[in-house]
Parts: C-alpha cells; structure tokens; sequence
C-alpha cells in the first residue's frame, strides 16, 4: 500500500512540475503583421498612434498601422512585464510572455525609406531594407569565389564600410537611396598566371616554354609568345565599362617571361625571371616629353607604310606616328646605344618617356641591356643563333665596342625579341628572310613600318638592326639620318600581380 502511495505522489510531482515549467516559461507569441490585431495568449493589445500634434491616442481601427508609422521601444510596455518586438521589414510584433497581460503598444509618425544596395563581386544579406528617417540601417556583404571583400570600395551612394568591408551601413537616412560596392577580384603573382599557359592556343599564337627540349628554341628556360596574334595584351591604364583598355596609349604587349640581370644595388646584380613587355603601338613625341623627329609617311618614302604588308600589321591606328633617330640626333654618329639621346629620354623620368607613366615607373625593374651588337653575318641566321650573340655579347664584328652593357630600366626590343614572335614554323628562317607572307602574316610584332631594335651593328659604327617595313632584319640603316618607329620594351617587377582579363585587344590583361 505505502509502495502505490508513493507511486501517485511521484507522478503528482511530475505533472505538478511540468505544469509549472510550461507556465514560466516565456515564449514568443507572434500578434500581428500589418492587418487585423489577432490578440494571443489572453493578452489585450492597445495601440497608441502619434498624431500630427506629436500626442499618442488610442486607435479605435481594428488594423495594425500601415506605412509612415515606427514602433516606439521604449514607450511600449506590459503591464505584468511581457516584452513587445517589432520588425520594421515584415511589419511583425512579437510578444514574449508566459502570463496573460494587457499590452500598450506606441507608434509614432515617421517617414520611412528604402536603402538598396547593389554589390558587383559577391552578394548583400537582404536588398533592400527599409530605416526610419534619420536613423541606421546596415548589411552584410559576402564576396563571391575569387574576389577579395578586403578591397571592396563603395563606388555610389552615402554608405561606408566596416568590419574589414563585411559590414556596409548608410546613417542618418533621409531619403531613399542606392548605394554601390565593387569587390574586386584577388590578385595573383603575373608569373603564377601566365606560366600557366604554355602549350594552350592563346588567341591566334601560343605561349611557349623553351627549355632544352623545345626544337630551335633557346633552351633559356624562358616562355614567349609567337604567333600571328596571341592574347598578350595588357593595359596599363583604366578599364572602359566593356572591358577594354580606356587609350591605345597604354596598351602593351607581352613578350614573355624572360630571364635576365636585376641590379640590386652597384654592387649586387642577380639573375630573376621577369615578364619583359613592348609597346603595342609606337611612341609618339607627346609621351617622350615633345622630343622627336617626323612623322611616317612626311619625310622620306622609306618610311611609308609597306602596301603588301599592310593587311598583317597589328596596331590599330597608322595615322600619326611619330619617328626617331637611333642616336638621338643628326648630329651623333655614334651607334652606342649608351651614348644615344633616344636611349637617355627613354629613361628620363622627369620630362621623358618615364615621366609619362605615373605609378608603373616604380613597377618597372633596373635590369642589364645586352648591348655589344650583331654583325651582318650573325643577323643572316635563325633567331636562336641571334640570340646567342645578343645575349653572350659575342659579336665577331668588325667595328666592335668596350661597353657591351648598360643597365636601365627601358631599352628596345632585341632582334630576337623580333625573330621568336613569329610561329614555331619560322624560327629555322633567317632573320634576313622574314620578307615572306609565311614570316609577316604569323609574326603579331610585325607592323609594315620600319622599326628599331637595341641591337647596334658590329659591321659598322653609325649602323643598327631595325626590322624593315617588309619584315626582314637589317642592319644597314644610320642612325643618325634615318628616323624609324620606336616602341619602348621593359620588365616589369616580380612583385606586380595579374588582376583580370583575357589579355585579348578587346579584354587586355588588366594589373594590380
């Protein structure tokens, strides 16, 4: 008996227990949504609207508030303590409560507004969000795979970012407003992109890799574009909205990734592998500071654009170009190039080439030019025999030099530079040779104008090689009475990163 007795006891307990746990404890009881009052939980609701005197009168409408109405938190109250909620999105009120009560809840007479936001690169929690006027309002941002939140900017509208730009707030809100944020894409080392690409059809050309293995290659370990017109292109200045560069002026082309002598300092030179560039189009007097000689086609019929070899040339505008003497002047006979005037404006920083490219004169490395020379024989051969002599400064000329380097940060195109930007089938061709439709068509750095290289002539003291309007190297223009097309070539810093683009004329490959 006392054993069942105590049975019903227990279970008393229980029931008594659950009972009284249900009754403390609080829950949320949704009571409306902008439509008629639904009371819950035997709770009566009040609702106090302000009027155009800013005083509070009980509504006698049987509807929640519509539009132009706030809740008012701290005027809002229970009478046996029940908590009051408001979602200004969904117009919700929520009642937290376990007792039943009767409710007064204050609205007062505000305007309301939308704040959008529009995010390129990633996405917005939720858009757009409604703010009572004068107050905050805030969104998370997220970037989308591959871009970088940490460089997001707020391109449009009276917001700011915080939280490492997770978080995006518009304040003090008195009107609707959109605001826009771009993410931008990571950035990566220019190395880590293109080296990629070796052995992939890029554009009309390829990238090659020419270690030992690649048949009449350098065997430098070095890659380089050839072909008739690789997706090389990179701009050095702003992107329109259609992806492309926003002036021909700085667009430029990548010859490759190339291993050659960084000065450190004047005592410390070490090998890098660096991305050397060439200029798309030819340098005009504007960008050298003025200085100059005449234009294509003005003075002198060997400067007119080659008929035959028009169709294949590969800049976009011919009208306007501007032409140089080697040495600088009439009146410097000297073919070393350290002695040139044209080498020196090039390098000028204050009121030459240098001086015209902003920022990216600090991304452009100080490197050493090879240049002793090429004799005619040596130039009459394939471009791996070239750019033996041009690297080794080995050059059996006759007119040879005592300064076979020099070291800057702008130079020319080498002659090979010249001879390996034509398809892999031409490369067993004479430099001497590449007149021919076969050479012309499938090299993207010929033009049909003449144009100089580095490389001085070791067969005679006021010669140079220059690539002829036909398409062959020759080495027989002076450098003092001929003015030719001139496009500056440097390498860029390894610390320079790819950001976006193709590299197609169209979406130019686009840097940090």
């Amino acid at each position: 008996m006392k054993r069942y007795v105590s049975f019903i006891m227990l279970f008393l307990f229980i029931i008594i227990s659950i009972v009284t746990y249900n009754y403390y404890q609080k829950k949320e009881i949704y009571i409306g949504k902008k439509e008629e009052i639904k009371e819950a939980n035997n709770s009566s609701i009040a609702i106090m609207l302000q009027n155009e005197e800013g005083q509070y009168v009980k509504s006698t409408s049987n509807e929640w508030p519509k539009d132009g109405y706030a809740f008012n938190e701290t005027y809002s109250s229970c009478e046996n303590g029940s908590k009051l909620s408001w979602n200004i999105e969904t117009g919700e009120i929520t009642l937290i409560s376990n007792i039943s009560d009767k409710c007064y809840v204050y609205f007062d007479k505000v305007d309301i507004y939308n704040v959008t936001v529009e995010v390129t690169g990633g996405h917005v929690d939720q858009s757009p969000k409604k703010v009572v006027a004068g107050r905050e309002v805030s969104f998370t941002l997220t970037a989308d795979e591959g871009y970088d939140l940490t460089k997001a900017k707020v391109t449009s509208g009276n917001c700011s970012l915080s939280n490492n730009n997770a978080t995006l707030s518009a304040k003090s809100v008195v009107g609707n407003i959109t605001c826009k944020v771009e993410i931008p894409k990571k950035s990566i080392p220019f190395m880590d992109y293109l080296t990629p690409l070796v052995g992939k059809t890029s554009g009309d050309g390829n990238l090659y890799y020419h270690d030992a293995s690649l048949a009449d290659g350098v065997g430098d370990k070095s890659y380089r574009y050839a072909g008739n017109e690789p997706n090389n292109y990179v701009c050095l200045g702003t992107k329109t909205t259609s992806g492309g560069c926003n002036d021909n002026k700085n667009l430029y082309r990548i010859i490759g990734v190339i291993p050659v002598k960084v000065v450190i300092d004047e005592n410390h030179i070490e090998e890098q592998n660096l991305i050397k560039l060439i200029k798309s189009e030819y340098i005009t007097k504007e960008e050298l500071g003025g200085w100059g000689s005449s234009t294509y086609g003005d003075s002198s019929s060997a400067l007119t654009l080659y008929s035959s070899g028009a169709k294949y040339a590969r800049i976009k505008n011919q009208s306007g170009i501007n032409s140089f003497y080697w040495s600088g002047s009439s009146s410097n006979e000297s073919n070393e190039w350290q002695q040139s005037s044209l080498y020196s404006t090039l390098n000028n920083a204050t009121t030459g080439y240098l001086s015209k490219m902003s920022e990216w004169k600090d991304k452009i490395e100080t490197v050493t030019w090879n240049i002793a020379g090429v004799s005619n024989a040596e130039y009459n051969k394939p471009a791996k025999d070239v750019f033996t002599v041009e690297m080794n400064n080995s050059t059996g000329g006759s007119v040879p030099t005592t300064t076979k380097t020099v070291n800057a940060q702008v130079g020319l195109m080498y002659a090979s530079d010249y001879g390996f930007a034509s398809s892999k089938d031409n490369w067993q061709t004479s430099l001497f040779d590449y007149d021919r439709d076969a050479n012309r068509r499938a090299n993207w750095l010929y033009n049909a104008v003449n144009e100089w290289t580095i490389s001085r002539s070791s067969a005679n003291s006021a010669f140079a090689l220059y690539v002829d309007s036909t398409g062959l190297v020759r080495g027989s223009d002076r450098v003092f009475d001929r003015a030719d097309g001139v496009r500056p070539s440097f390498y860029l810093k390894s610390t320079v990163k790819y950001l976006e683009g193709e590299g197609s004329y169209e979406k130019p490959i686009f840097l940090n």
